[in-house]
């Protein structure tokens, strides 16, 4: 499934990934949080993406805009 996530604090463009379906899914019913269905390396990505500022409070891609796709 691909989530496409966009905005945030400092309104940065759409960014795709891909996650699990099950993931996806568990996390749309609340059993997980957004960060449970991501690996280590989508983590790092969308934290480049959506600041990359060292130090930076800003909330990063949790406070961007999560759309899932298939």
């Amino acid at each position: 499934m691909d989530i496409v996530l966009s905005g945030g604090f400092h309104n940065s463009p759409e960014i795709k990934i891909r996650v699990d379906n099950t993931s996806y899914r568990n996390y749309a019913l609340g059993y997980i949080e957004f960060d449970d269905m991501l690996t280590n390396y989508q983590r790092k990505r969308l934290e480049r993406h959506f600041c990359g500022i060292k130090g930076c409070t800003c909330g990063s891609y949790r406070r961007a805009n999560v759309e899932a796709y298939g």
